[in-house]
Formats: structure tokens, C-alpha cells, sequence
């Protein structure tokens, strides 16, 4: 069985032992959390890498919009110089039409 003793005296220095224990433990259980829990903090220097890189980023981004662009102008340009040349061709045959017509109207009414 248990022996309980009473005589036994607990004085002022048994309890600060015990608080400087329990502040010591809880000291290095918090550096503990902190060390493995504590998310990773971010300098400078690295804050600048990563927006350079991302700038980086952008500017090709950008310069591959701007050569899309300039490949569908160039295209749209294309198609329409062609479409431009059909009607051009469309128009001089009609015209041609128009001046024999009007050349066959002028000998019929001599």
C-alpha cells in the first residue's frame, strides 16, 4: 500500500524549485514548437529574387503578346491584300464588261 508521511515539510524553496522547473520546461517546449512549427520567415533578398524572376516572367510574357500580335497583323494583312486583289481583279473585269457594253450599246445605235 501507499505510505502517506505528513511530516514531511514543504517550504517556500521546494515551490520556487518547482516554478523554475515548470518555466524551464515550458520554455523549451515553446522553443521546441517554434523551432519546428514556425513557419520559414523571408528576407529581403529573397523577396527581391523571387520579383525579378517574376518580372522576368512578365516581360517575356509580354514580348511573346506583342510578336503574336504582330504574327496575326501580319496575317489578317495578308489575307486582306489578297481579298483586296480578288475585288481589284472582280472590279477591272467589270469594268471591261461595262465599257464593251456600252461600246456594243454606241455601234448598234449608229
Amino acid at each position: 500500500m501507499i505510505d502517506i508521511n505528513f511530516n514531511n515539510k514543504y517550504d517556500i524553496w521546494d515551490a520556487s524549485f518547482e516554478i523554475i522547473l515548470m518555466l524551464a520546461g515550458a520554455f523549451i517546449i515553446g522553443f521546441l514548437f517554434s523551432y519546428f512549427f514556425y513557419k520559414k520567415r523571408i528576407t529581403k533578398s529573397e523577396i527581391n529574387k523571387i520579383e525579378t524572376d517574376e518580372l522576368k516572367l512578365l516581360k517575356k510574357a509580354l514580348e511573346n503578346c506583342i510578336n503574336e500580335k504582330a504574327e496575326i497583323k501580319k496575317t489578317i494583312t495578308i489575307e486582306y491584300s489578297e481579298i483586296i486583289e480578288d475585288y481589284k481583279q472582280k472590279l477591272l473585269n467589270a469594268r471591261e464588261d461595262l465599257e464593251k457594253c456600252l461600246a456594243d450599246k454606241a455601234s448598234k445605235n449608229e
